[in-house]
């Protein structure tokens, strides 16, 4: 009877393991692919932060017309 137990625990045993080992496998691809896509995303990170500079440029000339507006109207 305790030979047939410990059988039993040695197959848990082992199919845990084969679980952990697929289950490694799959983790070490996902990062793999996660690493890749992160590298090509690089690009477009610097594209919006560009954009996103042209942006305030665009809002500060806002500004800079609308203050110039303003100064036109109380000095007419």
């Amino acid at each position: 009877m305790s030979d047939d137990k410990l059988n039993r625990i040695e197959a848990k045993l082992d199919t845990m393991s084969e679980v952990l080992i697929k289950n490694t496998a799959i983790l070490d691809e996902h990062q793999r692919r996660s690493t890749q896509l992160e590298t090509r995303f690089e690009p477009i990170e610097t594209h919006v932060k560009n954009l996103q500079g042209v942006v305030k440029f665009f809002k500060f000339l806002g500004v800079l017309a609308a203050i110039a507006e303003a100064l036109r109207l109380v000095f007419k």
